[in-house]
């Protein structure tokens, strides 16, 4: 157990893989091809006995709020799926949330999110908090996901962008955090697949215009592929890849440049 603790602490992801492994597994539906360019699974469900919250704008259709209809089995501390108000206004969570003692828990976790399905994901302060935040689309089912301190926050934030599923991915301190998100026609993320799960793993992909068509088993380990295709680029497919840190191109530093990167 002490062997554990420091490797999670040095990840950056907390105790969420321990917590994770006596979950109930989601139903992840269709696979692909597993070496297919662009990877998804189809029509995912909250795992067998956990209830399906359904919530538009942080209500559910019966009008009640998602926090209230999850029981503290998600959408908690109050205010994790609801409106934010002024100055700081965001709409409520709309999408469906398991209720499985996991997602959507965390200050602001869900707050302004659009995602069709979020089981054992999306834990933690201000993880996946304006995910699909700028789309008139759901971000695709994320299973597993989005785990950690700012995880995912502003993924797929721009006006365009779009986000086709992710299963075990994106769990860390700050991982995926701006993957993919203000490009001027948005980034529009595949799907991701046991990558991104490390402290600031993929914290700034494909940040302006980039497109990531699809990532597995690739950027574990602590800021791997940070600040890949930072500017301009695109990053795709990519497949047991860049296992240590600061991985991609797009142009050096918070600055920024008009680099390229993976592909």
């Amino acid at each position: 157990m002490k062997f554990l603790t420091a490797i999670e602490v040095l990840l950056g992801i907390g105790a969420v893989y321990s917590k994770n492994a006596k979950k109930k597994k989601a139903d992840i539906g269709i696979l692909p091809r597993k070496n297919s360019p662009s990877i998804r699974r189809l029509d995912p469900q909250c795992p067998p006995g956990v209830d399906a919250i359904e919530c538009i704008d942080g209500v559910t259709p019966d009008g009640i709020s998602c926090e209230e209809a999850c029981g503290g089995k998600c959408c908690t501390p109050a205010g994790s799926c609801s409106r934010r108000p002024l100055p700081l206004s965001n709409p409520g969570f709309t999408g469906t949330v398991c209720a499985d003692d996991y997602s959507c828990m965390g200050h602001l976790s869900c707050s302004g999110a659009k995602i069709k399905l979020v089981s054992n994901s999306c834990y933690g302060k201000l993880a996946c908090e304006y995910v699909e935040n700028r789309n008139d689309g759901n971000a695709g089912p994320m299973v597993d996901s989005c785990n950690g301190y700012k995880a995912c926050q502003y993924m797929a934030y721009g006006s365009a962008a779009d986000v086709v599923g992710m299963l075990g991915s994106c769990n860390g301190y700050k991982a995926c955090y701006y993957a993919a998100a203000m490009g001027s026609i948005g980034g529009s993320i595949g799907y991701l697949e046991n990558s991104c799960n490390a402290k600031k793993a993929c914290y700034k992909m494909a940040y302006f215009d980039g497109t990531i068509h699809s990532m597995l088993d690739s950027c574990n380990s602590p800021a791997a592929c940070e600040s890949a295709a930072m500017n301009h680029g695109y990053i795709g497919p990519v497949e047991s890849s860049c296992a240590c840190g600061q991985g991609g191109g797009g142009g050096g530093g918070d600055g920024g440049g008009d680099g390229g990167g993976i592909s």
